[in-house]
């Protein structure tokens, strides 16, 4: 029983699962509800080892709320209400994500291919 159980953990961390115990979409609407978030996009929550989980999500708020006290805000609510300690939150604003919609990353002068990024 406890083999089958260790390969499952292992296949979930391995193949990058979401924790069955989050719900991606209990965690957007909290995000949302955050002061001065509106909007959010590319949020991944998946299991680095058993126990520890780890969330990514790209968070536009408004103009005035960039800082350490909304990122602070979020840290702390995604903790205590998920259990999630090990986070990586960018902020951005409306005209950034708008100016960066289709952002690229210009040919370097020591690659010979430009790099291209989807800002989604």
């Amino acid at each position: 029983v406890s083999a089958v159980r260790l390969i499952r953990e292992s296949d979930h961390i391995l193949l990058e699962f979401s924790p069955a115990r989050i719900r991606i979409d209990a965690v957007e609407r909290a995000l949302y509800e955050q002061p001065g978030v509106q909007s959010v996009h590319d949020l991944h929550v998946w299991t680095i080892a058993p126990g520890q989980d780890a969330l990514s999500a790209h968070v536009v708020v408004a103009e005035g709320a960039l800082g350490t006290e909304t990122l602070s805000g979020i840290h702390r609510m995604v903790n205590e209400r998920f259990g999630i300690g090990h986070m990586t939150i960018q902020l951005e604003t409306a005209s950034f994500r708008d100016s960066h919609s289709d952002a690229y990353v210009e040919q370097l002068p020591d690659r010979p291919d430009p790099l291209l990024h989807q800002g989604r």
